[in-house]
């Protein structure tokens, strides 16, 4: 199953490594889920994980390149064609859903599910990566 993680999912995973952020990512490659990647949400996954004042000063900048580049090679890379600008209510966060849409996914995995409703239009669902770690049954 294809899905999107938030940049959230990314920036928890390197400020917590027992939180079920961290299994995400920890499990890749994984044979119940990919990831889905556009270079927009590339960019914004290594812009945001080396801002000093988001991820903690005793996080490497090896640690934070890694976490990025786990994901990137077990990703499903998507251009994004169209455009869906007003359908969150967060602008800044259109450019997931375009992803999640143009990559076909089944779910956007984020901290911020209240926000993703309207992907629900899409055939898309958001939901924390807790309960998508209880929906596919546990990671290995």
């Amino acid at each position: 199953m294809d899905v999107v993680l938030d940049t959230n999912v990314i920036v928890s995973a390197l400020c917590s490594a027992t939180g079920a952020s961290f299994a995400l990512i920890q499990a890749l490659p994984s044979p119940r889920f990919t990831p889905v990647l556009s270079p927009t949400l590339w960019n914004e996954y290594l812009d945001v994980v080396h801002r000093a004042e988001v991820i903690p000063a005793t996080v490497s900048k090896a640690t934070r390149d890694t976490i990025c580049d786990v994901v990137l090679a077990n990703a499903k890379l998507r251009r994004v064609h169209f455009l869906w600008r007003t359908q969150l209510p967060d602008p800044n966060d259109a450019h997931v859903l375009e992803v999640a849409v143009a990559g076909q996914a089944d779910y956007i995995v984020t901290h911020n599910i209240k926000d993703f409703g309207p992907a629900q239009s899409f055939g898309i669902t958001a939901i924390t990566p807790g309960s998508f770690i209880k929906l596919i049954g546990g990671l290995p």
